[in-house]
């Protein structure tokens, strides 16, 4: 299997609204686009509202979650694949 590049977002603090992402994110958007098919980003967040957001981003992009778990009562983690 071919190794994957893994980038941790610790503690991402955001306001999600409609789905859409907060401008603090975009950097992590722009990210993706440099990473390689099959490389991966780990996102760790205690944004509740992140917790559907970014995982429509993701479906929105095509990109696949490969990892998706709540830490504890407020907080999460969640990969995502490019593709």
């Amino acid at each position: 299997k071919k190794p994957v590049n893994e980038f941790i977002i610790n503690s991402f603090t955001g306001y999600f609204v409609r789905n859409y992402v907060p401008a603090s994110f975009y950097k992590y958007i722009n990210l993706m686009e440099t990473l390689k098919n099959g490389d991966e980003l780990k996102i760790d967040f205690d944004c509740t509202q992140a917790t559907e957001a970014i995982p429509n981003w993701a479906a929105e992009q095509g990109y696949p979650v490969t990892n998706y778990e709540q830490l504890d009562d407020a907080s999460w983690t969640i990969t995502v694949q490019k593709a």
